[in-house]
């Protein structure tokens, strides 16, 4: 399931999901959690994955420069 909060894609401004990824991921622990909007640094992964994401979105991110792929892996 893709949680996305579309006002922030792209935005830089951090996430906002990681309450529904909390809710969700209680409902269902074998969910594939996938979220995104917003994400602007290392942290915002780490959020979300506390919060239970399984993966997320970082597109805009990688392409302006606030994350690297080292930076993404590292949260492996």
């Amino acid at each position: 399931m893709i949680v996305l909060d579309l006002a922030n894609v792209g935005m830089g401004q951090g996430v906002s999901t990681e309450p529904l990824c909390r809710d969700l991921r209680c409902l269902d622990s074998d969910l594939e959690l996938i979220a995104g909007g917003g994400v602007r640094a290392p942290s915002d992964l780490h959020s979300l994955a506390a919060a239970g994401a399984t993966a997320a979105l970082v597109a805009s991110a990688l392409h302006d420069g606030r994350l690297t792929a080292a930076d993404c892996l590292a949260i492996r």
